[in-house]
């Protein structure tokens, strides 16, 4: 946006609805961005590894580089009972999302079926 304090953006979703957004100029954003450039570019310059996140392109990326794991060292932490507590936390989370999911994929299904049907009708009564 350079020295602009507003600017006005058009977006084509779809192919065929058109939106347009405002932007306001804030220049904490732009400081945060340039702090995360010059970060970025200090890791790179250092060869330092980016720190871990939860991100769907991490785990893509780190899927891409490190496609077999091969354990360089083991622990066991059968002794650890707040490893073990956590453990356990870590696959009744794994079971909870794994029935959200199951919930979501549903509740999606049903809705795109609910759609599709009603293009139909709608394509049915606007050809007649």
């Amino acid at each position: 946006m350079t020295t602009k304090t507003v600017s006005h953006i058009c977006v084509l979703l779809c192919g065929h609805e058109t939106r347009i957004f405002k932007v306001t100029r804030s220049e904490s954003v732009i400081q945060h961005i340039v702090n995360a450039e010059r970060y970025f570019w200090e890791c790179v310059e250092k060869d330092t590894p980016p720190e871990a996140d939860a991100s769907a392109s991490a785990a893509k990326a780190l899927q891409l580089l490190y496609p077999e794991h091969v354990p360089l060292s083991t622990a066991d932490l059968s002794e650890d009972e707040q490893a073990n507590q956590q453990f356990e936390q870590l696959i009744q989370a794994r079971n909870q999302l794994d029935k959200h999911q199951e919930q979501f994929d549903l509740l999606k299904h049903q809705l795109q079926a609910k759609m599709q049907h009603r293009m139909v009708c709608f394509h049915a009564y606007r050809c007649n």
